[in-house]
């Protein structure tokens, strides 16, 4: 958690907490229905199984050769923490998570970018429980994988999993599609951290409706339709106003983009320029290309109990 203060002692202090739960959906198809009804506005009722996620595998560390049979990199396959380090070194990863392909080195723009810097950068955990977690929670694959992973009995098969999605992953190869008519968007390079949440992260609106959203610093040219005036009323990002995306082809609401409000933009005092506009994707409106394939390939996309 963290806590907000102030020199003034009239003003109280704020602390802010996060907590996470792990559960297991006991009949899971009561919730797809439900979404498919009313994906806006449903409410569930359901039954849940809370589940562990204590690292309980041996570790290789203090294995002595000489009195196993077995290589050090077969236990390795069964250490949380070798898995997880593994995974913390992928490219991939730390731009689903932090935003930016830093390793590729990927400088080229298109007509859309504006000179894009990171606002934001995300340090990526390797504490084998909570990685694991958060690659789950943020990974660009689809709802069903995200529950099948986030349900894994154990952390060491959750790591498993997620190094099959994300192990030689050519982030410019992956294509962030629309999901209704298969028009490229963007691609993976694109993500950028735009929150302390890092490229992925949910909004609330004043209705109540939670977009989960990810965020990248440009789309391919003609591929989005902007509609509406800017503006910063409600904005989930200070300082920038939003304007409403859609598909230029198949008009499917993308989610929005933002422009940076007025008098913040340009270099001032010295300062490193600042990020100008970038886009907000909900993820039930797209899809990574790249990540699909393999979803199917480790056939991680079909839940049991879910139709």
């Amino acid at each position: 958690g963290s806590v907000d203060s102030s020199d003034d002692p009239t003003i109280g202090h704020g602390v802010v907490a996060k907590g996470v739960v792990r559960f297991m959906v006991k009949d899971p198809s009561v919730v797809w229905n439900a979404v498919a009804l009313d994906r806006e506005n449903a409410v569930v009722d359901v039954e849940v199984v809370l589940l562990s996620d204590a690292v309980r595998n041996p570790s290789s560390r203090g294995i002595n050769p000489r009195v196993t049979p077995h290589s050090r990199n077969v236990y390795e396959m069964f250490d949380p923490h070798v898995l997880a380090e593994r995974l913390a070194r992928s490219p991939a990863l730390n731009v689903v998570l932090g935003g930016g392909d830093k390793k590729n080195g990927n400088d080229e723009t298109d007509e859309t970018e504006t000179n894009a810097t990171e606002t934001h950068s995300t340090k990526v955990a390797t504490c084998p429980a909570s990685l694991s977690h958060r690659v789950a929670s943020a990974a660009c694959v689809s709802p069903r994988t995200r529950y099948k992973l986030l349900c894994s009995e154990t952390v060491v098969d959750r790591l498993k999993a997620e190094l099959a999605l994300f192990v030689d992953v050519d982030t410019n190869a992956v294509s962030l599609k629309c999901k209704s008519c298969d028009r490229q968007i963007s691609s993976l390079s694109k993500v950028i951290s735009m929150s302390d949440d890092g490229p992925s992260s949910s909004y609330c609106n004043p209705a109540g409706i939670v977009h989960d959203l990810l965020t990248v610093s440009n789309v391919h040219r003609n591929t989005v339709a902007l509609e509406g005036t800017p503006t910063a009323d409600f904005s989930w990002f200070p300082g920038f106003k939003w304007t409403c995306a859609f598909c230029l082809r198949c008009r499917q609401h993308l989610g929005w983009e933002f422009s940076r409000d007025g008098e913040e933009s340009g270099e001032e005092n010295g300062e490193e320029k600042k990020q100008q506009r970038f886009f907000g994707f909900t993820r039930d409106a797209i899809v990574a290309d790249g990540f699909k394939r393999r979803e199917r390939t480790e056939n991680l996309e079909e839940s049991e109990g879910v139709e």
